[in-house]
């Protein structure tokens, strides 16, 4: 009897420590992929093996640096095949990585584009970054390339182009351009099974609705003091003039809300996490500001398509950069701006 009590004893102390080292491993999961704040600053969970990067991540990276493709395009409309080259797509090429023995049809880049480092963060709305808006380039949108049309307070979308919208979830009032808007009902459904709810805020805008809210913004700026111009200049930091939004594409969404801490979210790990897989980027980023000349919006996502949605977070650049690197801009542009100011 008594060797048996000490083998039972035996096997509670084992359980005990059993659960204790599961529970241990637990909670270092959980502290290593929750995003949090500490006394009202973001915590930095990992950083970045790109020793140029001031990034810092609240979720794991995914990517190695350098970055690089390890797949080919989906089609021969693609223009580049990776951050940096400037030769255009043809079938000829047989993959995109560094290594590769495949023949091409000229020299293979062996050395991934490095970005810019930058060096600091501002706020985007302060008084110094004001600058007159010039009157924006009407863009040609290529409809092989359609979902990497850009438009902001330099470029701005036809008036006559067609956008064909759908629910973003079905059953919501909230549209996005027909294409996009059955990717965001794949990425909301995903996210569901996750125990996250993506809720549509504001997808598709109307010239007129947009009209509207920048006009508004405007007079918002006026009546703090500014005169039209630079009214209509910090109003544009925030919300894009008709025609130079995203939204008039259809291309964007608000999730959830525009809330500045909506990058503290449940919601917004996940976005990080897996946005991309369903072709949508975070468009404003806090350390991109210089270049987009748009306030951080960490609710505002993007639809470029899988392929380049990884290749551009891979590449640390924004949505301006990739562009920019990969020969896709309308010129002029000005973009790699260290400094504020520039418009």
């Amino acid at each position: 009897m008594g060797y048996l009590n000490k083998k039972n004893v035996g096997l509670i102390v084992l359980s005990c420590v059993v659960v204790l080292v599961g529970a241990m491993l637990v909670g270092y999961v959980v502290t290593r992929t929750v995003a949090g704040r500490t006394d009202g600053k973001e915590t930095t969970l990992y950083t970045t093996t790109d020793p140029l990067s001031t990034t810092e991540y609240t979720t794991e990276p995914t990517t190695a640096w350098p970055p690089v493709f390890t797949t080919a395009p989906a089609t021969s409309a693609y223009a580049t095949l990776y951050p940096g080259d400037t030769a255009p797509y043809t079938s000829a090429y047989a993959t995109l990585y560094p290594g590769d023995t495949a023949p091409y049809t000229a020299s293979p880049y062996t050395t991934a584009y490095a970005p810019p480092v930058t060096t600091g963060v501002y706020n985007i709305l302060d008084d110094e970054n004001i600058a007159a808006l010039a009157e924006p380039t009407v863009i040609n949108i290529r409809e092989d390339l359609w979902f990497l049309a850009l438009v902001n307070n330099q470029y701005a979308m036809p008036a006559d182009y067609p956008v064909n919208t759908a629910p973003a979830v079905p059953g919501s009032d909230v549209h996005l351009e027909t294409r996009v808007a059955e990717k965001y009902t794949e990425m909301y459904n995903a996210a569901a099974l996750d125990g996250i709810y993506l809720t549509p805020c504001s997808g598709y805008r109307s010239y007129e609705r947009q009209k509207n809210n920048y006009e508004r913004k405007t007079q918002y700026f006026i009546s703090q003091g500014y005169n039209e111009t630079e009214a209509k200049a910090k109003a544009a930091m925030i919300i894009m003039p008709p025609g130079c939004s995203e939204h008039n594409l259809g291309l964007a969404m608000d999730i959830i809300a525009t809330n500045d801490n909506f990058y503290t979210t449940p919601e917004y790990a996940w976005l990080c996490a897996h946005a991309e897989e369903y072709g949508f980027i975070l468009r404003y980023p806090k350390d991109k500001q210089f270049i987009t000349k748009v306030e951080y919006e960490p609710w505002h996502w993007r639809y470029v398509g899988a392929d380049f949605a990884k290749a551009i977070n891979a590449s640390n650049m924004c949505l301006e950069e990739y562009l920019a690197a990969a020969g896709l801009l309308p010129t002029p542009y000005v973009v790699n701006v260290d400094s504020p100011g520039v418009g």
